[in-house]
């Protein structure tokens, strides 16, 4: 079955879309690209933001969420 895609962001570097059919999410950023089902949606989220803060902080930044 082929997904029919839609759109949710885009960015300089990427793009985000979900299946209307299966409710995958494709995310694409510069060469590297994932899918996953949406349900995964969120702790792929709580991953990069909390590697994003880690490596911010590493470099001396104090982040205040």
């Amino acid at each position: 079955m082929k997904c029919e895609t839609e759109l949710l962001g885009q960015e300089k570097w990427g793009s985000v879309s979900v299946c209307r059919r299966c409710g995958a999410v494709s995310i694409n950023w510069g060469n590297a690209s994932v899918r996953m089902p949406k349900e995964l949606l969120e702790s792929f989220v709580r991953m990069i933001n909390g590697a994003y803060i880690k490596l911010l902080e590493e470099q001396g930044h104090r982040y205040e969420g």
